[in-house]
């Protein structure tokens, strides 16, 4: 199991840096400058999904592991825009709304895409 883990990091660290930079060019792209917030924020809702990830692939709940996939993602997705609204206040709710939205499910096809 420790070696799985090991040899897993370097993925993880690969899709925590793509996240961080499609979110921040789409936060540009919604005039949202909040780099540190951004960056913050993205890495520690990835480190929990890919804890997620290495808990339900190496445990017995393998079988669900796309439902608790999806499942953390829309909670990550929620996660994100609630501390959006906490720190980035010179934003409406609104459109931070529709940035996590957005960059949630930009990350996410692509994740998709690149897995495929």
């Amino acid at each position: 199991m420790l070696t799985g883990i090991i040899s897993y990091l370097p993925e993880a660290g690969k899709c925590i840096l793509y996240t961080v930079v499609i979110e921040l060019i789409i936060a540009f792209a919604f005039k949202i400058n909040c780099i540190k917030i951004i960056v913050l924020v993205n890495v520690a809702t990835q480190l929990l999904l890919h804890t997620v990830i290495l808990i339900a692939f190496y445990s017995p709940l393998y079988i669900y592991s796309n439902i608790i996939f999806i499942c953390t993602e829309i909670t990550i997705l929620f996660i994100e825009y609630f501390l959006y609204t906490c720190f980035i206040k010179n934003k409406s709710k609104l459109l931070l709304w529709f940035y996590s939205l957005t960059a949630n499910l930009a990350t996410f096809l692509l994740g998709f895409i690149l897995s495929n």
